[in-house]
């Protein structure tokens, strides 16, 4: 089956992550479309778009795949439980430009949110 499907052109892949829109959701995001559509340009100097995201220095996701061949031994993937070095990075930009990056020692709650607002 895998053989014809290839030769067909199809393959293998895992799907892509994301939320669940509700229909609350899809409602809401129509809402601030519409809005944000006849809003003028001096309107987005006063808007910040931010982000933050973790890094590992260990890709324990086992979100990948290794090929090998028949006689080949299987590789180990060796793993950490405990102290796993990782790091959140949190950066932002506006119509001024791009803010700096952000490399945080500790989980972003309200306050530390406006700190680093603050400084940018």
């Amino acid at each position: 089956m895998r053989r014809v499907l290839n030769e067909l052109g199809f393959s293998s892949i895992k799907p892509v992550s994301k939320p669940k829109l509700t229909k609350t959701h899809k409602i809401a995001r129509l809402k601030l479309t519409k809005k944000l559509l006849f809003v003028g340009k001096d309107y987005w100097n006063d808007v910040v778009f931010t982000d933050e995201s973790f890094f590992s220095m260990y890709n324990d996701s086992g979100k990948y795949k290794i090929w090998v061949g028949k006689n080949e031994e299987k590789p180990v993937n060796e793993t950490i439980k405990y102290g796993k070095k990782k790091i959140m990075v949190w950066g932002c930009m506006s119509s001024k430009g791009v803010g700096d990056l952000h490399f945080l020692d500790r989980n972003m709650d309200a306050l530390y949110y406006v700190e680093i607002l603050a400084n940018n």
